[in-house]
């Protein structure tokens, strides 16, 4: 079974960052939105999770995991 990309981790770090210094919404950085769009099911499954867990937008996050599902990433 595929694990989730160390990217979650890093956002988390990033987040929590922003949040100390007062930072307003979190976006994903454009390289996963764009690996995410493109089909590559790492990406689709890291977006969800970046949604849910950094940005608190649990209804875009779920959007991505059945994407990430039909593509057979196990986890998703």
């Amino acid at each position: 079974m595929r694990r989730c990309s160390l990217n979650v981790l890093i956002f988390e770090v990033i987040y929590l960052e922003l949040q100390t210094l007062g930072g307003g919404a979190v976006e994903p950085p454009n390289d996963l939105m764009e690996r995410a769009k493109a089909g590559d099911d790492e990406a689709q499954c890291d977006l969800g999770r970046f949604y849910i867990e950094q940005a608190g937008e649990h209804g875009k996050g779920v959007q991505w995991f059945p994407k990430a599902a039909e593509q057979g990433l196990l986890r998703s």
